[in-house]
């Protein structure tokens, strides 16, 4: 397979898609309001129409590798780099994937209540054989969770505490012109990985769970389709804050994946006072994460770097 190559999205490129609507500022119009997976593939045409029926337009939602679940596990690994393994050992316990559902689901439940902000989670229509939920028959079904992040969740974290993610992510936070302490987030995947081993992964039952089961606001939506695997597509890392449709993307020829580092910094410390999280680590964190996430993903992901100096256009 070629080389990763890892680039700076050149200025004109960058413009054509602020112009075309394909990139939106984080808090234009009505600001962030639906926080989606960095996945390249749009919601199913029946999510989008219920979506534009809710908000009476169409909407950018943020986008984050993991959505709920990736917002979820940025929290932990900022936990233990800021306060070490013995917090983690004893937030952690003996984990579980319902666990993790939960404690993703009371993120989500907290944008909801505080911000009225979906942290959703998602799963694919070939996987779930409809456009808008979860299949009920979790306990039969063979297909995983059409969400890369979710299923392999313990090989991305994994895959966060390698030399190799460590030299990609140095590399973007070059590029990106940012200050980022990511050797301490790389220790503390490391840490992690010991309690969140590389076999875990969010299972449709957990989800289907929270969902059903749990007072907590556990919003899903359906991605539509295949990943592109025939030749190269790019992982935007943005780092100016933009919110970024996939659907309309792809029907532009411009498909992509999207991650947004600052999502995490932003939202989180609001969200979970008790933990008093960093914004920086939690930068960290979720930019390790963005690399992690693209080595498991299928195909060849290049890295596309939105760099924050464009944040002046």
């Amino acid at each position: 397979m070629p080389e990763v190559q890892s680039y700076i999205l050149s200025p004109e490129d960058f413009s054509q898609r602020r112009e075309t609507g394909l990139l939106v500022p984080m808090h234009a119009g009505q600001g962030l309001q639906i926080v989606d997976c960095g996945d390249d593939r749009g919601i199913t045409d029946a999510a989008a129409k219920i979506r534009s029926a809710k908000y009476g337009h169409d909407i950018a939602p943020g986008r984050f590798f993991g959505g709920a679940s990736g917002l979820a596990l940025a929290s932990l690994l900022t936990i233990t780099a800021q306060h070490g393994e013995s917090a983690i050992r004893s937030f952690l316990g003996d984990y579980s994937p319902e666990a993790f559902v939960d404690f993703a689901a009371d993120v989500s439940d907290r944008a909801f209540m505080q911000q009225a902000i979906h942290l959703n989670q998602h799963s694919a229509n070939k996987n779930e054989d409809n456009e808008l939920s979860i299949a009920d028959d979790h306990l039969s079904r063979e297909a995983q969770l059409g969400c890369a992040f979710a299923t392999y969740c313990g090989r991305v974290l994994e895959q966060a505490g390698t030399s190799f993610t460590l030299v990609e992510a140095q590399g973007v936070r070059s590029l990106a012109g940012i200050d980022s302490p990511i050797e301490i987030v790389n220790e503390a995947a490391q840490i992690l990985s010991k309690y969140l081993e590389p076999g875990f992964g969010v299972h449709r039952g957990a989800l289907h769970h929270a969902v059903t089961k749990s007072p907590n606001h556990t919003p899903v939506t359906i991605h539509e389709g295949d990943h592109v695997v025939d030749g190269r597509i790019a992982l935007v890392l943005d780092f100016t804050g933009l919110r970024s449709d996939a659907g309309r993307n792809l029907r532009a020829g411009q498909a992509s994946y999207h991650h947004t580092p600052g999502i995490a910094a932003e939202l989180l410390p609001e969200l979970l006072p008790e933990y008093n999280l960093n914004p920086a680590i939690l930068r960290a964190a979720a930019l390790l994460l963005a690399n992690a996430t693209r080595a498991v993903l299928p195909g060849q992901v290049d890295i596309a770097v939105i760099p924050t100096e464009y944040r002046a256009a």
